[in-house]
C-alpha cells in the first residue's frame, strides 16, 4: 500500500491552506508520505498513525503530536433495550445556536487535537466546533443534538450522527458544577435509545487517549474498545508561520471528538 495523501475540501476551504489527510500503517514511510504531501502542494497535513511519532521534522513539515484518539463501540438488541427516557433531555432544533450551547461544545474540546495545536490560526478550535454545530442542526434528520436542562438551563449536551447501521457521537459534554450526576450517561441512553427506534444497532464514538474520564463512562456504559491511534498535524515549514498558542484555562468535562 502506499502512502496516499487524502483531500480535505472542508478543511482546505475553512483554513484557507491545501489540507490532506495521511494514514500512516506500521509499513508505510512517514518521509515517503509527507514528501507526496509536498509535491501535491499541501500546507496541513493530519497524520493518523498506527505508531507513535518521536520525531519533531521531517522534511519540509513540522510535526505536531496532538496526542491519540480511542474508539469504543457498542451493539445492542433492540428486542431487550429499555429506556424510559428522561424529561430533562429535550431535543435541539433552533435555527439559532444558543451561547449555552456553544459554551458546552467548546467544553467537550478541551482536549482537541485543534486546541493543542499552536500552529494553527488563533480561534480556529472555536470557529471549527462552532461550524460542527451549525452543521449537525442542517444535516438533521441525519444527525441531533439533545440538551440535558435544569430548570430551563442547559446543563449538558450531546450531538449525533448516523448513516445506514451506524450512528457516531459526536460532542458529548456536561458543565463541571453538575458532573457526577449521571448527566453524561442519560443522555447516552438517549442516542442509545434513538438507534434503537430507527433500527440502528451500532454506536461508536471516539475520544482522547488523554480523556481518561470519557473513557471511565463509555466502558461503564458497556462501551468496547474497539481501536487507538496517534495523531499529528504536520504544517509546511514555508507556508505556516508559528503561532504563540493562546493561554486557556483547563476545564474538566466529558467529551468525544468529532
Amino acid at each position: 500500500m502506499s502512502e496516499s495523501i487524502v483531500h480535505l475540501n472542508w478543511d482546505t476551504h475553512f483554513f484557507g491552506k491545501r489540507v490532506g489527510s495521511l494514514c500512516l500503517l506500521a509499513t508505510h514511510s512517514l518521509t515517503a508520505g509527507l514528501q507526496s504531501a509536498k509535491c501535491q502542494g499541501f500546507e496541513l497535513v493530519y497524520i493518523d498513525s498506527e505508531r507513535e511519532i518521536l520525531q519533531s521534522r521531517s522534511g519540509a513539515y513540522l510535526l505536531v503530536d496532538t496526542g491519540g484518539k480511542i474508539k469504543f463501540v457498542k451493539t445492542f438488541d433492540g428486542n431487550s433495550y429499555r429506556f424510559e427516557g428522561n424529561p430533562c433531555i429535550k431535543f435541539y432544533d433552533k435555527e439559532d445556536i444558543d451561547p449555552e450551547i456553544i459554551t458546552l461544545a467548546y467544553l467537550s474540546g478541551h482536549q482537541s487535537r485543534f486546541k493543542l495545536d499552536p500552529f494553527l490560526p488563533p480561534g480556529s478550535f472555536e470557529r471549527l466546533y462552532r461550524a460542527w454545530l451549525t452543521n449537525n442542526l442542517h444535516q438533521m434528520p441525519m444527525a441531533a443534538i439533545y440538551t440535558y436542562q435544569v430548570s430551563g438551563t442547559i446543563v449538558g449536551l450531546i450531538t449525533s450522527q448516523w448513516h445506514e447501521a451506524t450512528c457516531s457521537i459526536g460532542l458529548l459534554a456536561v458543565l463541571p458544577s453538575w458532573q457526577g450526576q449521571g448527566i453524561g450517561m442519560q443522555l447516552l441512553k438517549q442516542v442509545e435509545s434513538l438507534c434503537v427506534a430507527n433500527g440502528i444497532s451500532r454506536l461508536e464514538v471516539q475520544t482522547q487517549l488523554s480523556n481518561t474520564s470519557a473513557q471511565a463512562l463509555y466502558r461503564k456504559n458497556l462501551f468496547i474498545e474497539a481501536e487507538s491511534r496517534f495523531l499529528y498535524h504536520a504544517h509546511r515549514i514555508a507556508a505556516w508561520q508559528p503561532e504563540k498558542a493562546t493561554c486557556r484555562d483547563s476545564e474538566s468535562c466529558i467529551s468525544a471528538e468529532v
